[in-house]
């Protein structure tokens, strides 16, 4: 994975009182903001916002800032939010696209419960660009360490960019 992507990815952890009550993983995608999964730092079962307690905690490559829920930009029900950076890290941020058509080899980083520390990349192919998870739009990801049974288990790896073609 290339050294721009790689500083531009987070490993997310809510802490409260010394616990660590939620890992996950982000990208930078503008100089302060962190695209993110919902239930990374807050309980998507609630039908009233429902923050996890406790601080969030961005660790990027050389970088640890805390973050805060951007107050507008976030859906419970699609699974992702924005988080601000309450100090920005010295990285470029990662551009979004739109993914034209299945079979696309693609590549991500994260915190997996098996390498939670230092992070670990996983890669393989998009099997269906047109998913469908609770009535919302998904990628179907492939990865064949995984499907063999020889990849880490997926905890900590929400929230984790797809990256194509970097």
């Amino acid at each position: 994975m290339e050294s721009i992507v790689r500083n531009a990815i987070a490993r997310i952890d809510v802490i409260d009182a010394g616990r660590n009550l939620s890992r996950g993983t982000g990208a930078l995608i503008t100089p302060n903001l962190v695209l993110t999964a919902f239930h990374v730092v807050a309980d998507r079962r609630q039908d009233a916002l429902s923050l996890y307690p406790g601080e969030i905690q961005l660790t990027f490559p050389g970088h640890s800032t805390k973050a805060v829920l951007h107050e507008s930009y976030w859906d419970r029900h699609a699974d992702w939010a924005l988080l601000r950076c309450v100090t920005p890290p010295p990285a470029e941020p990662l551009p979004l696209a739109q993914l034209d058509g299945s079979g696309a080899k693609w590549q991500t980083y994260g915190f997996p419960d098996a390498k939670p520390q230092d992070g670990m990349v996983l890669a393989g192919i998009i099997r269906d660009d047109h998913g469908e998870l609770e009535g919302m739009p998904v990628f179907q990801l492939y990865c064949e360490e995984a499907a063999a049974g020889k990849g880490a288990p997926v905890g900590g790896l929400s929230g984790a960019a797809v990256i194509v073609d970097n």
